[in-house]
């Protein structure tokens, strides 16, 4: 008899001589889970040079194009649940393609830069550019859970709270024959969704640079900015029961798909940020490799999706 112990009271006694004991009040058994081989591309191309307009103005231009492939399963063992079918769907069967999301051919990145002073002699000198930047989509969409019906769980929990022990660690797991596709078939479940269009995550970056020199010292004016759209952000559900359908009642049936309970979005792109920084520096540079350093920086950002997936820069 483990001490305090009490006969037909559930959730007494101590949970280290049950596993002592050999006496789970639950256990779970995996399916056998298949090697998942995930594989995707990634195609640029770019073009740049530069372009001396006179003795005082000069042009960076550029552009690169980017072809990033969605994520292919070698097997096809790859699922999400479609919201109009209300329905999972696999990749490779019953005519569907063998990916997820459509493959976008719209990245475009622009450069633009230019440097110009205003005379030879000139102590003064402006520069400023512009580029576009991408990134990677199916990185994040590998994280995704996209293996719904190749794997399932089969579960021997207590029927009565803990007072019977379901099995016996001593006489071994009990054989599972479960059929991982019957998950998808089930009502009432949390299902994930994969969009089938998710454009790249971009990043506008902009900037322009003033300096003069003042004697011995080098005085720089700078303005930076950046504007990301399609960055992945949190994930969200579309079965949320609509505002002005909340009151009292079996919020159920009040979903826009009763059948199902959350129906998630993951890793939508569905993110946005915004920076725009200004900064005053002063340098004066000494004998013997001394240097000295004033700055300022007056910066501010604004993003509804901080902590999510890679950030993209030039």
């Amino acid at each position: 008899m483990v001490s305090g112990a009490q006969p037909g009271q559930a959730n007494t006694g101590h949970p280290v001589a049950s596993l002592l004991l050999g006496l789970p009040i639950t256990t779970s058994i995996e399916t056998l889970r298949p090697i998942f081989g995930y594989r995707y591309s990634n195609f640029g191309w770019f073009a740049q040079d530069d372009f001396r307009v006179n003795a005082h103005l000069t042009l960076n231009l550029g552009l690169r194009y980017e072809i990033e492939t969605p994520v292919v399963e070698v097997n096809d063992l790859q699922s999400t649940f479609d919201v109009q079918r209300q329905a999972f769907v696999f990749t490779g069967r019953d005519n569907q393609p063998r990916t997820l999301s459509d493959t976008d051919y719209s990245n475009f990145g622009p450069r633009v830069g230019f440097a110009w002073t205003p005379g030879s002699n000139s102590k003064l000198a402006l520069r400023g550019g512009y580029g576009l930047a991408y990134a990677s989509t199916s990185s994040s969409q590998v994280q995704q859970q996209r293996s719904i019906g190749f794997t399932a769980v089969a579960s021997f929990p207590s029927p009565d709270n803990g007072l019977t022990f379901p099995i016996r660690l001593r006489e071994g797991l009990p054989s599972v024959n479960v059929d991982p596709i019957s998950v998808t078939r089930q009502r009432n479940i949390n299902v994930n969704v994969i969009e089938r269009y998710a454009p790249r995550a971009q990043m506008h970056q902009w900037n322009l640079n003033l300096q003069r020199q003042v004697g011995d010292f080098l005085v720089q004016l700078a303005y930076s900015g950046s504007k990301g759209t399609h960055l992945v952000a949190a994930n969200y559900s579309l079965n949320q029961v609509p505002t002005a359908r909340l009151g009292a009642g079996n919020a159920q049936v009040l979903r826009p798909y009763p059948d199902f309970q959350e129906i998630i979005v993951n890793n939508p792109n569905e993110g946005n940020s915004l920076y725009n920084g200004l900064s005053l520096s002063v340098n004066r540079r000494f004998a013997r490799g001394l240097t000295l350093i004033s700055s300022f920086t007056f910066q501010k950002a604004i993003d509804n999706t901080s902590g999510r997936g890679a950030f993209v820069g030039l």
